[in-house]
């Protein structure tokens, strides 16, 4: 990812998710360098994305902009915002061309065929 780190801005994350926990104290807020995904797809063209974005999914990858996307396999959290936002991110997925494929508990691999 050469020439896509320089200056990037920072995110908060705490344990493996963007929420504090509450009632516990055994863990530590750090600030990482993050790109915006837009910007990797443009310039990296890839064609499979693996997901585990820890239920941030809704707000980092959006269907609409796949690019030279074919293949997604991404873990939902429908613990986080429901299973009526899970099946409406799913349906946005079909809603550009994009099927699933196979599914494992809340893990969904989605293609894009033609």
């Amino acid at each position: 990812m050469a020439g896509l780190c320089h200056s990037l801005p920072l995110t908060t994350i705490i344990l493996s998710s963007f929420e504090k926990p509450t009632g516990r104290q055994d863990f530590k807020e750090i600030s990482v360098p993050t790109e915006r995904i837009e910007n990797i797809l443009s310039h990296l063209r890839p064609t499979a994305l693996f997901c585990d974005i820890e239920g941030a999914e809704l707000m980092v990858l959006d269907p609409a902009r796949l690019g030279t996307v074919r293949k997604v396999v991404i873990e939902l959290h429908p613990g986080i915002y429901g299973k009526a936002g899970m099946n409406e991110y799913i349906s946005a997925f079909r809603a550009h061309g994009v099927t699933v494929a196979d599914s494992a508990g809340s893990s969904r691999v989605f293609i894009r065929r033609g």
